[in-house]
């Protein structure tokens, strides 16, 4: 049973992106092409808790306890050759992605750049239960997340007529047809 759940739950997303993610070892005619390990979904320390205060206040490690620049040297330690930092949240989230996160995940590409680490989130799907994120590497990633997160998470909001607003099916359509209108394209796993 263990194994068939890993294969459905991680292994076939993960062999899904990596298929994308074909690393070219010479860019002469006859290139030869292998396969990259990674991990699609991966949680730090801001995936974060929160009090049920009005306004919600949040607290560091909420699913997560470690930091990102951690996660890329225990990927790296276990040979993967990319993972994405998944984070998700609840009011404000994409708040504390765009100012603590992102900046954390600058850091950790320098630190560890022999692992390619991508931003991303874990989405709380409208209509659904959770949908992974993955935004390709430009220079507006994270402006880009933060628009996705933002507009459409279901917990971004605190109020809880907006939140049942936000949890439908239609915003969800809605969100995927906005991110197809993007330039470079996230990729979506639902």
């Amino acid at each position: 049973m263990f194994y068939r759940i890993f294969w459905l739950g991680v292994a076939g997303p993960t062999i899904l992106l990596a298929c994308g993610c074909a690393e070219q070892l010479d860019a002469g005619p006859e290139a030869e092409e292998r396969w990259l390990a990674g991990d699609h979904h991966t949680h730090s320390h801001y995936s974060v808790s929160y009090d049920e205060e009005n306004p919600p206040a949040w607290s560091i490690g909420g699913d997560g306890i470690y930091p990102i620049p951690m996660n890329a040297l225990m990927a790296r330690h276990y040979g993967l050759d990319w993972m994405v930092a998944t984070d998700h949240g609840g009011p404000n989230h994409s708040k504390i992605n765009f100012e603590y996160a992102y900046p954390e995940l600058q850091l950790s590409r320098a630190a560890v750049p022999d692992v390619v680490q991508f931003y991303g989130m874990e989405l709380n799907t409208p209509g659904a239960d959770h949908s992974s994120i993955i935004v390709p590497h430009t220079h507006e990633e994270a402006h880009v997340l933060r628009e996705i997160e933002s507009r459409f998470d279901r917990y971004e909001v605190w109020i809880e007529e907006e939140r049942l607003e936000r949890d439908q099916e239609d915003k969800m359509i809605e969100a995927l047809r906005a991110m197809d209108q993007l330039a470079e394209k996230p990729v979506v796993i639902a």
